[in-house]
């Protein structure tokens, strides 16, 4: 799972993981224009 948060603003913030990782540790998203991109 990838997520891109304020693309193009240099608080931009894009990273992948595993779903498992991401359950273990949840960026702070609130407000903030995300985009979530999934794939096998």
């Amino acid at each position: 799972i990838c997520i891109a948060a304020d693309i193009t603003l240099e608080s931009e913030f894009i990273h992948t993981k595993t779903a498992g990782a991401w359950k273990k540790k949840k960026p702070v998203l609130h407000k903030r224009p995300v985009l979530f991109l999934m794939g096998r």
